[in-house]
Formats: structure tokens, sequence, C-alpha cells
């Protein structure tokens, strides 16, 4: 536990109950949006989209259905929380690169898990997640947090992006999220705890790893390569979804592939109030968290879809105890208990490579990815024995960040295969041909185990460090 920064304490908590008591409608709620904006990030008070956000809630009924969650849920904030020692780290500026290697090798800070790692563990009900989640929308936490490209205080760049479809679609999702947790009790009493681990592998630790694989003849892992679904789709359920992350893990108005996935699930986005920028040698891992919407699209095109399946029959029973249309009921209805299928997040940050000789400098970073992608998978807690269930990826660190499909997906594998991961699911999306490159090229070369896909890599290596330019899976 880390204690609170100065400006979170009884006092604060003093002034923000004395200041949401009284709203009763959109406009109101605004202002005391603003005020609370402009305390933390000298933004103006005023907001420019004010006509967005009217028109954004124009079918919507704020003032007896979204606002009184949130009310309710910022003022029970008090009584969940210890008000002298506070979970958070106060992020008061954007943490450089150096600075987080520092932070990150004073394994002090750490405990060490039997998977030979060092991690740190935070653990929420799903009523602290709820109040949490309302403070974000009201932006009323006392300090301000890192997510990429800015410093935030939290929803607020969903608020001041509305304009974008795909903003208001991740802002759907959280509104959902709020409604089901305040008007429905089976939801909301869920004893699964939603968790947040940060690790770190250490040098010694992964050199050890590596050590093993030269020596390790078991089986690679099951590939299974899927044109249609996706990460977070309900058709193609996975225990663990590989986030292809930023350093800053989080949420964002402009749905990338981290974007949709925290857009999704709204209570994985407590996560960057706990964990701040991962270092080369760190992951983080989100447990017991649930889709609560579907969306369709990447990017620019991404549009809100409809409620997830994850979480349809208690949607369902929610608008049944709600009587006739929109007609509400107390949060103390009696709904009939049904549990939503949980969801957990593997964070993994790969190299970016814009601008740059992508080859070679990904070659030259393979100890890097393969670190960071083994410190997600020993973060993933075991299903049957020591090994880890189905795992959803693609092709990670290869959009945006230019990575190379056929080098990534081999480092994927070989991570997974010494982690003992059952299944992986890898979501081809456009790339029709990767599935029969990689069949064609283990078929080809006779790599079956884990041992001979490491020797392959470390002599792929040797090759691009002495001038070679071949596709590995050209690579004689």
């Amino acid at each position: 536990m880390i204690p609170i920064s100065p400006n979170f304490n009884k006092e604060h908590f003093k002034r923000i109950k004395e200041e949401i008591s009284p709203i009763e409608s959109l406009d109101s709620f605004l202002v005391a949006l603003g005020n609370n904006l402009s305390r933390l990030t000298k933004i103006p008070s005023e907001f420019r989209e004010r006509r967005i956000i009217n028109e954004f809630f124009a079918d919507k009924d704020f003032s007896h259905e979204i606002l009184p969650a949130i009310k309710h849920f910022v003022l029970s904030t008090e009584k969940l929380f210890d008000t002298e020692i506070f979970p958070f780290k106060e992020h008061s500026k954007a943490i450089s690169e150096e600075e987080t290697d520092s932070i990150s090798a004073n394994s002090a800070l750490y405990a060490t898990t039997e998977r030979g790692i060092f991690v740190r563990h935070w653990s929420f009900s799903r009523e602290q997640v709820a109040c949490l989640i309302a403070n974000m929308m009201y932006c009323s936490l006392g300090f301000v947090f890192t997510v990429p490209f800015d410093v935030v205080s939290g929803f607020d760049r969903y608020w001041r992006n509305l304009g974008y479809p795909q903003t208001a679609s991740h802002m759907n999702m959280v509104i959902n999220y709020l409604k089901l947790c305040y008007f429905s009790p089976s939801f909301l009493k869920d004893s699964t705890p939603v968790t947040v681990s940060r690790g770190m592998l250490s040098d010694d630790q992964y050199l050890s790893i590596l050590s093993s694989m030269k020596e390790n003849s078991k089986p690679l892992t099951k590939v299974k390569f899927l044109s249609e679904g996706g990460i977070g789709h309900p058709k193609t359920p996975v225990d663990v979804e590989i986030d292809f992350a930023n350093r800053c893990i989080g949420f964002g108005p402009f749905s990338t592939q981290e974007e949709i996935l925290f857009g999704t699930t709204p209570e994985a986005c407590i996560a960057p109030l706990v964990s701040t920028a991962l270092s080369d040698s760190e992951a983080c891992f989100i447990g017991g968290v649930t889709h609560i919407g579907e969306g369709i699209g990447y990017g620019q095109s991404y549009k809100y879809k409809g409620i997830h399946s994850d979480i349809s029959s208690i949607w369902e029973e929610m608008i049944k105890a709600r009587g006739m249309g929109e007609i509400l009921v107390s949060p103390t209805s009696s709904i009939p208990k049904t549990v939503a299928r949980h969801s957990s997040f593997m964070c993994v940050d790969a190299k970016c490579y814009l601008g740059r000789d992508t080859l070679g400098d990904q070659v030259k970073d393979m100890d890097r990815e393969l670190k960071k992608f083994l410190c997600g998978l020993l973060l993933c807690p075991p299903r049957e024995g020591d090994s880890i269930g189905s795992i959803g990826t693609g092709a990670w660190g290869c959009g945006v960040f230019r990575g190379n499909k056929h080098f990534k997906l081999c480092l994927q594998v070989l991570a997974m295969s010494h982690c003992m991961v059952r299944e992986t699911q890898y979501f081809t999306f456009s790339d029709k041909s990767i599935t029969s490159d990689w069949t064609e090229w283990v078929s080809k070369k006779n790599i079956s185990t884990i041992n001979k896909l490491f020797n392959v890599l470390c002599k792929y290596r040797e090759y691009v460090k002495e001038g070679g330019r071949k596709d590995i899976f050209e690579f004689e």
C-alpha cells in the first residue's frame, strides 16, 4: 500500500461530497466536472464541446439514469477505501524511461513468486472498482495520472473527444457499466475481485530461461490461426487476451487495439491508477474484468455495436426488473443472480520501429521483446498444473510500430511454449498468408520443439548482424 498524496484525504472527500450532492442535471454536472479538471490540470473549466456533449446525451436519461449512478458511487468511495492509506501512486508528471528503469530495478518494491519473477499486486472488490470508475467520470480522484501521450485525471479524454464516433463508443460502454453496477446487485456483488499485477523479470532470471530453452525438447505450443473473431470478440473466448500495449498502459479516445480492449472493459481502466510506465523488463496483468460492450471496426472506423454477450443475461434481467420501457427500479431491486464471464489481459508493450531499419533493429532487440513477453506470460495464473490455458494474440507490435510479423510470431510461440500455453489463438485479420507461411516453414525446417525454434532464432540473429536481410521464413 502506498501513502496517499496530500490532496487526497478527508478534506478532499468532504469537498467532493458537498459539490456533487446538489447536482441534478447535465449542465450542473459539467460545471462541477470542469472545476475538478481546472484544479488538477489547469485546463479552463468551461467545456468548449458542450454542444457535442449535449448531443451525445440527447437520447439518454442523464438526470435519472446516469447521474444517480455516478453520485452513488462517488459518495460511497470514502467508506470503501481507507482514507489514510490509498493504493494509488500520485502521477503528477509523465515518467521518463530512465526513471522507470530506475524504479523497476528496485526489487524491494516487489515480492518474488514461485514462477521466478518479481510481482506487485493490487486487488479490488467490484464495488470498489465501480467507485473508482465513477470518480474517473467525475475526475474527482484528487490527482492526475499518465496514459499514452497525456497526463489526465480520469475520463476527461473521453469527455473532450465525444465528437469522434470511436470515443462516443467507449463512453457508451462506461455508462452501461455504471448502470449495470447501480441497477444490478447481482453484478456488483460478484465475489471475484478485479486484480492488477505488475511483474519484473530480472536479467539473471531471463538468462536462466534462455539456458533452459537451449536443451528443452518439449513440443511447441499449438497455434490456431483464425481469420474471424478477434481479441475480446464474444465468438472467440480465451483465458487470456494479449493487450498490444503502450508503455503507459490504459484507455484512450482513438481506438487502437489497446484502447478498444480497455474501452469495451471499463473495469480495466483502473489499471493506470496503480501502474506507471512499464520498463523493458516489466509487464502487467489485469484479471477478473468483464467485457461490457462490443464494437466493430478499428481506429476512425470503430463504432459501438451493443451489449457484449458476456453480460447479456444480466443485462436482460436488469431490463426486465426495471419494468416497462425506460422506467427505472431502485438499486435494491431483487434480480436473479447470474455471474458474468470474466476476462484477463496480459499487457505487453512492443518496441516501435517507425523511421528505423526495422529488421536490423528488431533482431538486435530480440532479447528485449522475448523477455517482455515471457514476463507477461509468467504473470498469467496457471489453469492446469503449471500450464496456462488459451491465449488470444495476433501481430503484436506490427501495425503502426512496424514490427515484422514472422519474426514476432516466432518470439511469441517460443515464449508461450516455454510457459506451457495450452493453445494459442492467433487472429490473422487481413493477413491471409501467415497461416500457410508458418505451417510450411516449421514443416520444411522440422521446427517442432522449443530448442529447435530457439536455435533457429539465434542463428538468424547472427545472420542479420552480419548484414543479411532475408525474412526469417526465407532464411536458410
